[in-house]
């Protein structure tokens, strides 16, 4: 009999929802997706994603939460959130959004529902780290492949995500790496003096992220006397950076250092086996993943270089979903079948 768990993804720019079924003999299906967009729920994509609210992003999980629960057989919710959470309550202990802090999700579920369901609750990094670690065999969203030995997955193992922010994770023999506090692997608060000479050092989530750049690029083009407003959002500056604009140009190369030097940092604090990456900046941008790697080889020494493989992440936009459920399995899955 299948196990069936409701997956939740809380971003800081979108929200979505699954309802994954697990089974010992048939694999695992994707049921069911939804989601909502930042324009969906702030309904002006111009404003910036920490905008919004804590509350906001509570009550459309919850309407996302309700339209999958309808189903019966239920057996358990994983969610995938930013922030920091305590590992012992769940509690989001901090956030970019100061509302969302202290927010306790099983018990808002618990009251929603009107019934106690169990609930397993980690980082939107350590959850799209561990999709990606754990269907590392497989080829795609459609054909997941659980590997029953261990031992021909990686056995150290780090994922990076750049998109609104910057998330990571490490997996360290099978096991989620949280550290004693929970933030363990994270590299966007990591300072980068950047070679441009114009731009200050910060912390690669400032550099490197979609709101950063856009930051960035817009103010390159100010001191060049170009019109910021030009470099307005992550597809306008990844269409002009195809079009090798200057200011497009500058801006990528800087951000691919900037996250080169952090993954960098953790091929010589942890040397993994593999790497990871992805997220919609990544995406958006043809050819920010080569650049990237490009900046890793030219920094990280050779012997932690030849034992490592790197490479762009395969679930996209699922993978925060996908891990959350597939943990939140994990734990439950001594429910008797």
């Amino acid at each position: 009999m299948a196990k069936r768990l409701i997956a939740l993804d809380i971003g800081g720019s979108s929200v979505k929802a699954a309802l994954i079924s697990f089974d010992k003999r048939d694999g695992i299906a994707i049921e069911a997706r939804s989601s909502l967009t930042y324009e969906e729920m702030v309904g002006n994509w111009g404003k910036h994603k920490r905008e919004v609210s804590g509350k906001v992003r509570v009550e459309k999980g919850l309407e996302l939460l309700s339209v999958l629960s309808r189903s019966k057989g239920i057996d358990g919710i994983g969610i995938s959130t930013t922030g920091t959470v305590d590992l012992t309550t769940g509690v989001i202990t901090d956030d970019q959004t100061e509302d969302y802090i202290g927010v306790n999700w099983s018990e808002l579920i618990r009251n929603h529902l009107g019934k106690s369901t169990p609930v397993h609750i980690l980082n939107d990094g350590k959850a799209s780290a561990w999709a990606e670690y754990y269907y590392w065999n497989s080829a795609s969203i459609n054909q997941l492949t659980i590997v029953s030995n261990p031992n021909q997955l990686p056995s150290v193992f780090a994922h990076v995500i750049i998109g609104s922010g910057i998330g990571s994770g490490i997996i360290i023999h099978g096991q989620v790496h949280y550290g004693v506090a929970g933030v363990a692997g994270e590299i966007g608060t990591l300072l980068y003096c950047p070679e441009e000479p114009t731009v200050q050092r910060a912390d690669i989530e400032s550099l490197a992220s979609s709101s950063g750049l856009v930051r960035i690029a817009q103010q390159l083009a100010q001191q060049k006397g170009k019109t910021p407003t030009v470099y307005g959002s992550i597809i306008e500056i990844s269409k002009l950076y195809q079009q090798n604009d200057e200011i497009a140009v500058r801006t990528i190369k800087l951000a691919a250092e900037a996250i080169g030097e952090g993954i960098v940092a953790l091929i010589n604090i942890i040397g993994p086996k593999a790497i990871t990456i992805g997220g919609g900046t990544v995406e958006r941008v043809e050819g920010y993943f080569n650049l990237i790697k490009t900046h890793v080889y030219s920094r990280a020494e050779k012997p932690a270089l030849d034992a490592l493989e790197i490479r762009p992440a395969k679930f996209g936009e699922m993978s925060g979903l996908l891990g959350a459920a597939s943990l939140a399995y994990l734990k439950f899955k001594n429910f008797p079948y």
